[in-house]
C-alpha cells in the first residue's frame, strides 16, 4: 500500500445531527466508535508503511 488520500473531512456526504443545528452552536458529526485495539493497529500499519517507502498522495477535494 502506497497510497493515500487526501480529502476534507467531514464532507458532503455527512449531515450535522439535527439535536445539535442552533444558532451559536457549531455542527455536529457523529462519525462512530473504533475499539481502542483496533485502532491503535490501523495506527500503527500506517506508520510502519509509511516509514517503509513514501507514499503517493492523492487529493480528493478537488
Amino acid at each position: 500500500m502506497r497510497e493515500f488520500n487526501v480529502f476534507t473531512w467531514p464532507g458532503f456526504d455527512l449531515a450535522p445531527i439535527r439535536s445539535h443545528v442552533g444558532v451559536n452552536q457549531p455542527p455536529r458529526f457523529h462519525y462512530g466508535h473504533l475499539p481502542p485495539a483496533l485502532f491503535r493497529r490501523l495506527i500503527e500499519t500506517f506508520v510502519e508503511l509509511r516509514r517503509r517507502t513514501p507514499p503517493d498522495i492523492t487529493p480528493r477535494d478537488t
